[in-house]
Formats: structure tokens, sequence, C-alpha cells
């Protein structure tokens, strides 16, 4: 779902002339090297605009249309080869930021057919090879902020359609070869990715439906992470942490109502945590501390619970359960250099199968834990 960023804005943009409007705002400054802007509104009513550009190569360009009821739109770019876009049309009290200071820098924010009182912004500081996008379209009452701080090689985008009450966030602030990716079409839908000192980092939201919330964040050194969650349905709630972590994987797919998943990944462990849940009212919870873990967890029926916790070793642990009201609990220990090498396999089908599995202490423990 990850694209490139259009330029179709700026296109538009530069290639405009008129200005039919009533009321409206604008003001220019440019300073330093091939700067090209264009501020072009038309049939709007007291809409605001505003750009700023000092340095090289930038050009920015603001479409306000079509609007009876006022837009804003600023643009400030400094320095390096920075191109921004807005363009907002028929979108009542539509606001959209963009602010960009370093190298090769480009965004684009886009609140076209209908996105009333919306909101947009993106933020890129003291960073290289950035690249940011907004699209929102027939999202009321919506919003999408991306920051970008002291960053390389990053790429952020936020894309939400056909729905309302929409919001996204991205933050990347420290980090090496981020990418980071949130797509939403629904109502009251929250996804959030958090990246701070995160090396090679990818994080991606999709959500589709009602009252989903999502909730990405890569803190400390998690150098090579990357988290992924979709979720379809209605009510579905996911959130993944990798703090201080070698190489974190999590991935996180819900379909259904009401379901909720919650991983965390710790430090230094080169950890794998695969949740997979359809249904009703389902539970999964992950949390991996230490070398080689790695976490299964496979739900599928109504009020289906899963408790996985994993410190220290070479750690595997897998459930699967379908039908309804099952439980299950995992819990491996690893103490000193004991040598452990866990794994535990539990399946459950029916209802209401109770599993608590435990393993500490020793070395080359195994478990197999069936039930029908």
């Amino acid at each position: 779902m990850k694209k490139l960023i259009n330029p179709l804005a700026i296109a538009i943009a530069l290639a405009s002339t008129g200005a039919l409007a009533d009321g409206n705002m604008a003001s220019v400054t440019q300073f330093g090297e091939y700067n090209d802007a264009t501020v072009d509104q038309i049939g709007t009513t007291e809409a605001q605009a505003s750009i700023n550009q000092s340095g090289s190569e930038n050009g920015a360009a603001i479409v306000q249309s079509n609007s009876t009821a006022p837009m804003y739109a600023l643009i400030d770019t400094q320095g390096n080869q920075n191109r921004a876009a807005i363009a907002q049309d028929d979108s009542w009290y539509a606001n959209a930021t963009v602010y960009q200071v370093g190298d090769d820098n480009r965004a684009e924010i886009s609140q076209v057919a209908i996105s009333d009182d919306s909101s947009a912004g993106i933020y890129q500081f003291n960073a290289t090879g950035n690249d940011a996008e907004i699209s929102q379209e027939f999202a009321f009452l919506s919003s999408a902020n991306i920051t970008q701080d002291t960053t390389d090689m990053s790429s952020a985008q936020v894309e939400q359609v056909d729905g309302m009450g929409l919001n996204a966030s991205i933050f990347q602030n420290n980090t090496y070869g981020d990418q980071a990716y949130i797509f939403q079409t629904g109502a009251f839908q929250t996804a959030s990715i958090y990246q701070d000192d995160a090396w090679l980092s990818g994080a991606y939201i999709s959500q589709e439906g009602q009252g989903h919330n999502a909730s990405i964040s890569q803190t400390a050194i998690s150098d090579l992470a990357t988290a992924d969650i979709a979720q379809t349905g209605a009510n579905n709630s996911a959130s993944i942490g990798q703090d201080g972590s070698l190489f974190s994987e999590a991935y996180v797919a819900q379909s259904g109502e009401s379901n909720s998943t919650n991983v965390y990944q710790g430090p230094q462990g080169i950890h794998l945590a695969l949740v997979d849940q359809d249904g009703l009212g389902n539970s999964a919870w992950v949390n991996q501390y230490g070398i080689a873990d790695t976490a299964l967890v496979s739900q599928n029926g109504e009020g289906l619970y899963a408790d996985v916790y994993q410190s220290g070793d070479l750690n595997d642990a897998i459930v699967d359960q379908s039908g309804m009201y099952n439980q299950t609990y995992i819990s491996q220990y690893g103490m000193g250099m004991d040598g452990m090498n866990n794994t535990v396999f539990v399946q459950q089908t029916g209802a209401y199968d109770y599993a608590n599995v435990v393993q500490g202490g020793g070395s080359g423990n195994n478990i197999s834990v069936i039930q029908n």
C-alpha cells in the first residue's frame, strides 16, 4: 500500500493562473536560489495562504479551491532542494501546515472532496532524504500529522479516505533508515507511530472499519525493528512496543470485533512475534525479552485469551486456539547461562479449554499440549 509522493498538487498549482475569491489573504516571501512560489485561491472565502522560502532550489505551491468557508495553508521551507505542495478542495475549515529545514526534503498535503474540519501537518527538520505525504479525501473531522526530526533516509505517509473522525500521527526522531505508513478508512479510528533512535525501523498501520485503535512505538536503539498492524472490522485495538531490541519484528492482524493485542519486545533479543486474530472479543498478550524468542498466536472464535511471557535463552512459544472461551498461559524463564532451549506448543480446539505452561530453570525443555 505504500506509494511514492505524487507531484500532482505541485503541477496543478504551477499551472493555475487566476484567482476568483472573496476576502482572501496571501503572503509570499522568497530569498536565495531557484525558488518557485504559487498561491492560487479560487472560489474561496476568507482563505489565508502564506509561503516563506529561504535557500536553494526550493519550490512551494498552495491551491485552495471552491469553499465558502475559510481554509488555511502555510508553507515554510529553508535550504536544499525542498519541494512542498498543499492542495485543499471544497473542504470547509481545512487547515494545512508544512515546515521544512535541510537537505532533500519533499512534502505534500492534499485535502479534497469535502474533508471538512480536517487538519494536516508535516514538519521536517535537520534531516536528509526525507519524504512526507498526507492525503485526506472525504475524511470529515480528521487529523493527520507527520514529524521527522534529525533523521536519515526517512519516508512517512498518511492516507485517510472515505470516513470521519480519523486521527493519525507519525513521529520520527534521531533515527536511521525509517519508513512509516498509516492507512485508514471508516469512522473514528486512531493510529500512531512513534520512532525514536530506532535504526532501520519500519512501521506500518492499516485500519478499515470503525472504532479501531493502533499504536506502534520503537524507541531507544531498536536496531532492525519492523512492526505491522492490520485491522478490519470494528472496535479492535493493537499495540506494539519495541524498546532496545536487536532484530525485533512484530506483526499483528485482527479482523472481527472487539479484539485486542499487546506485543512488547524488550532489550537485546532476536525477537519475532506474530498474532492473527479473527472473531469476537479475543485477547492476546506477548512479552518477549532476552535472546532468540519467537512467539506465534493464532486465535479464531470468541472470547479466547492467550498470554505469552518469554525471558532469556532460545525460547519458542506457539498458541493456536479455535472455538470459544479457551485460555492459554505460557511462561518461560531463563536462569543465568543454563542453556535453556525451551519450546512450547499449545493447540486447543473446542470450548472452555484451559492450559497453563510454566518452564523455569534447567535446559532443553519441550512441552506440547493438545486439547480437542
